[in-house]
């Protein structure tokens, strides 16, 4: 028996096969392999749950989890990773003609945006670019370019350096409007590291092309992920760089 203090007049009374808690004039029944008593005496935890006496009654709660598992590369979305750029989530690349490939990677956003480009003019740019924010260009002109690159190795093996983010990337969207891919710009772009950054406003392009007019591409305004397709060559819109790294768990 374990005695409360006196100003408590609170008394827990733990069975002998650690199944019972009695406190005051209630009891509860459960079963635990252990049990644990604050230092003042007036709650019980078992099992990770705290049994409470309040004014005669029974409260339960759970505790705050301060150990909460971190994902397995340890990245949140909107955290800033040295050496690698901010953090927006998993991109995941499935072979859509079912050979059994899957990959998953980290996804990662420069710090800023390029500003009022056509799409043409951007992929250009992008491709040009050398040790910016610590990483190269890429020379993908749309995003079926990048997965090939994904696909056969050949992204990773040349640095991993910065493309034009696809239409999964800017909206989490795939092209009937569906929502596939959680991780993406219209999600987060107002989290950590990204607040502040983004044209809300303005227009983004993405790399994925109209289907049937190839001469288009689906471009998003990220506030309310209104999406448009406009000409390569016609309008200048915002670009949010992105890079990947394979994930080292599991694939």
């Amino acid at each position: 028996m374990t005695k409360a203090s006196a100003q408590k007049q609170v008394e827990v009374t733990i069975g002998e096969e650690m199944n019972a808690v009695i406190t005051g004039a209630s009891k509860v029944e459960v079963s635990a392999t252990g049990v644990s008593v604050s230092n003042d005496f007036n709650t019980v935890v078992l099992n990770g749950v705290n049994i409470q006496q309040v004014d005669g009654r029974f409260v339960f709660s759970v505790p705050a989890n301060d150990t909460a598992p971190q994902p397995a590369d340890g990245f949140v979305p909107g955290q800033l990773v040295p050496g690698s750029g901010i953090y927006i989530g998993k991109y995941m690349l499935k072979d859509g003609d079912n050979n059994g490939l899957s990959l998953t990677f980290n996804a990662f956003a420069a710090p800023q945006d390029l500003t009022d480009g056509t799409y043409e003019d951007t992929v250009k740019h992008i491709a040009k670019l050398k040790g910016w924010h610590g990483f190269d260009g890429t020379p993908y002109a749309n995003d079926e370019e990048l997965k090939k690159a994904l696909k056969d190795g050949s992204y990773i093996k040349e640095g991993s350096g910065w493309f034009m983010p696809t239409r999964e990337m800017v909206s989490g969207t795939d092209a009937d409007g569906k929502h596939t891919t959680p991780d993406n710009f219209s999600a987060y772009y107002n989290v950590g590291g990204f607040r502040g950054t983004f044209d809300t406003a303005g227009w983004y392009w993405s790399s994925t092309q109209n289907e049937g007019k190839q001469e288009f591409v689906a471009a998003f305004r990220l506030a309310d992920r209104r999406r448009a397709y406009f000409n390569k060559n016609q309008l200048e819109l915002n670009t949010r760089p992105v890079r990947l790294e394979l994930c080292k768990g599991p694939q």
